[in-house]
């Protein structure tokens, strides 16, 4: 039968379930898969609350597993369209249980694999855009994430304008909604006695939406002037992301992947498991305050955004 697959997310329900594949059907241009019995996520009754529901919440399995491929594990399905995401019913762990829903995937002639650099990379810029809202630092790490050769950021002239293209980029791409950029939260400062600091009441950090068709859009016409080059499984990624982030709109027009992935990537900075030094300097310039000593609500604030998964505080 399908493998049922849960490592690839943080979700819960009835797991993944990848078909199993039939090798001695497949060649070197043909993949031969077992059927896998479901529907698809964006065909329900509107009227029905409790399906539309269990809808959202497998479209949101579905994003949690895709953010695991892209950051944890570097091998992603590259084209996750409503096609190629089936709603499955799994039998439940108890026989007098109601059966649970599940994430089937589909097609796997598309599949990325991202360097662990770029991960790194990724969940780095993520962080300075989010937290920081840092543009600067973004540029900085193109390197990092293969977008650009690293003469272009040696050159003092070409970072500057560089920063000046990426700060207009992102006004394009990044929406945070009808209060504009006033509605960020006060930078916390650093505590003057450390030793007897307790933890603040803080609000999260707003987290705008992320306009991938604009982002794609201006990185494509940053091209000529830089030498930017889009690898293949960049504008898969976003691509992929941006499909998801499509259909989980179509259920729930308050969705925002830009916050499923923020705190996402703040758990992969606070572990490091690969050990980057660019995600040791990125949370170091996170948890600074104005007068470079470590900030004791800085430090919180990271660590209550990052226990914000699946949009629950954790304590």
């Amino acid at each position: 039968g399908p493998w049922p697959f849960r490592r690839g997310g943080r979700g819960t329900g009835g797991g993944v379930v990848v078909p199993k594949i039939y090798g001695d059907y497949c060649t070197k241009n043909v993949l031969v898969m077992e059927w896998l019995d479901g529907s698809k996520l964006t065909d329900f009754d509107p009227a029905d609350a409790e399906e539309l529901a269990e809808n959202i919440s497998v479209v949101q399995q579905g994003i949690q597993c895709t953010l695991s491929q892209l950051l944890d594990t570097g091998v992603l399905h590259a084209d996750p369209h409503a096609g190629n995401l089936l709603k499955v019913m799994r039998d439940a762990p108890r026989p007098t249980d109601a059966p649970v829903p599940a994430l089937g995937y589909l097609d796997f002639g598309l599949v990325s694999t991202i360097p662990p650099n770029v991960r790194d990379g990724l969940v780095c810029s993520v962080a300075h855009l989010v937290f920081r809202r840092d543009v600067a630092a973004v540029a900085g790490l193109f390197s990092q994430l293969d977008l650009l050769p690293q003469e272009v950021l040696d050159d003092p002239d070409e970072l500057r304008a560089l920063e000046d293209a990426m700060e207009d980029t992102m006004t394009a791409a990044l929406d945070y909604g009808p209060m504009g950029r006033s509605d960020r939260a006060s930078p916390p400062g650093a505590a003057p006695r450390r030793w007897r600091w307790a933890p603040p009441a803080l609000d999260p950090t707003p987290v705008p939406r992320l306009r991938f068709d604009r982002l794609l859009e201006r990185l494509a016409r940053m091209i000529p002037r830089f030498r930017f080059r889009l690898p293949p499984y960049f504008v898969n990624n976003a691509r992929g992301l941006s499909t998801l982030e499509g259909i989980a709109i179509s259920l729930d027009p308050s969705f925002n992947v830009l916050r499923v992935l923020y705190p996402y990537a703040l758990n992969h900075l606070v572990t490091n498991p690969n050990r980057s030094t660019v995600v040791d300097e990125t949370v170091r310039a996170l948890v600074r305050g104005e007068d470079g000593l470590v900030s004791p609500e800085r430090v919180w604030k990271v660590l209550c955004d990052a226990g914000a998964i699946g949009g629950r505080r954790r304590r």
